[in-house]
């Protein structure tokens, strides 16, 4: 349940990537990087989940069972995003080094 509460917060990890003063640019995003790293690596390996089908959607569940799903859905978001956010920083570096 304690994860259920928490999804919220890597929103505001996300989003402190993207704060425009440049003064502490680099620093939020290294925090956030860090962060982000060590919440993935916590959860994601031993969390077996997956998205519903819209079969499984279309069923009647528990309420805890949505909440369960709905979890499950914005953890593979934000850990999608997060793989985004990781590949844009790697492409950025390829293109500094190659000059």
């Amino acid at each position: 349940m304690f994860y259920f509460l928490q999804i919220r917060k890597l929103k505001t990890l996300r989003e402190l990537w993207e704060d425009p003063d440049p003064q502490i640019l680099m620093a939020n995003r290294k925090m956030v990087l860090l962060s982000l790293t060590e919440i993935f690596k916590d959860i994601i390996p031993d969390y077996k989940m997956r998205v519903a089908t819209q079969t499984e959607k279309q069923q009647a569940a528990t309420s805890e069972t949505k909440q369960m799903r709905n979890f499950e859905e914005n953890l593979l978001y934000n850990y999608k995003m997060f793989l985004q956010t990781l590949e844009e920083c790697i492409g950025k570096i390829e293109v500094i080094v190659a000059h």
